[in-house]
């Protein structure tokens, strides 16, 4: 099938259904910086140099080169699995795009959780599960009670709405649990008795939270004035002069590596990190490729547990009088 014929197949049999809140803009993509350099070829004659070139045009915009490979990746994966194609030729990174370093500061996780407290129900309790869980955007926002076990503080996500389609078990810090226990509430339920139906975070009912452009312009509004007074207030106490605070572009995405990068520092192991996130890696084949079949359930809980007591020293130190009551987490 010729190439922008397969984009309306793939479209119309995955993307709609699989990525509802996204999928016209990962359309629109293809149609705007892929297919016209590739319409006309048949599927099976694309090659990864012809992919290579298509993404390498997209150097300059680096996070549009990044979706338009992801979205291409997902395109040609799809295309394997429903025999179209014997493997996929898109390269396993973007090529020519700089990987994103982003990691937010310690101030700036703690302006990020105080206002998440501005934001309206269920917004910002889901900004929260996001930086308590260090799961994906798409993930904890369509997150089904059914996925959840309040009293093994577990979640159990479902491959098929997991980004690398494999199931992923992640335990549920103190932090998370209270999040969760006060979605429970406002549904009417008990702390300890989680709903198992519906979503978890919904604005209709129905449907999965969106809007997260909006809602991250309101994070970064509420962000800076808190940083500005984190900044004045440490300037005072050394005796230093008071200096405007700028905040660096951020992306959601960024909590993830943030996360990460702190449990590096904390001492958790890179491979039990990568089984946090759900991120394959260079899995090598033989014994240690076996030894990777194990689900690291109990390394997990440790690391999220660490990344979460982080956390709470980091609020804790900002002395936050609208921050959630952890005990709440524990009852």
């Amino acid at each position: 099938m010729e190439f922008s014929k397969y984009v309306d197949t793939f479209t119309d049999a995955y993307l709609k259904s699989e990525w509802r809140d996204s999928w016209a803009d990962a359309k629109r993509q293809l149609e705007l910086h892929v297919i016209p350099h590739l319409r006309g070829q048949a599927l099976p004659e694309i090659e990864k140099a012809d992919l290579a070139r298509v993404i390498r045009r997209l150097s300059d915009r680096p996070a549009l080169a990044r979706n338009t490979h992801a979205t291409l990746r997902k395109l040609f994966a799809w295309a394997v699995d429903q025999g179209d194609l014997v493997s996929s030729p898109i390269p396993a990174a973007p090529p020519g795009v700089k990987a994103r370093k982003r990691v937010l500061s310690p101030d700036e996780i703690v302006a990020l959780w105080q206002a998440s407290f501005e934001l309206a129900r269920p917004m910002g309790q889901f900004v929260r599960l996001l930086v308590t869980t260090l799961q994906r955007r798409g993930e904890v926002a369509g997150l089904p009670w059914a996925e959840l076990n309040s009293l093994k503080k577990v979640w159990m996500l479902d491959g098929e709405r997991a980004k690398n389609e494999d199931d992923h078990l992640v335990p549920l810090n103190p932090l998370a649990v209270a999040v969760l226990a006060e979605m429970a509430n406002a549904t009417g339920h008990e702390a300890k008795r989680w709903p198992r139906k519906g979503l978890v975070f919904s604005t209709t009912g129905a449907t999965p939270i969106s809007g997260f452009s909006k809602v991250k312009k309101q994070l970064d509004r509420e962000m800076l004035p808190i940083l500005q007074d984190m900044a004045d207030k440490r300037a005072d106490a050394l005796g230093d002069e008071r200096e405007l605070v700028l905040l660096r572009p951020w992306r959601f995405h960024d909590i993830r590596r943030t996360g990460t990068t702190q449990m590096q520092a904390l001492g958790v192991p890179i491979e039990v990190t990568e089984k946090v996130i759900n991120h394959k890696s260079g899995e090598t084949a033989g014994i240690r490729g076996v030894y990777n079949l194990h689900a690291y359930t109990d390394e997990k809980r440790d690391a999220l547990e660490a990344w979460g007591a982080y956390l709470e020293k980091l609020i804790a130190r900002a002395s936050a009088p609208n921050v959630i009551a952890l005990a709440k987490g524990r009852a």
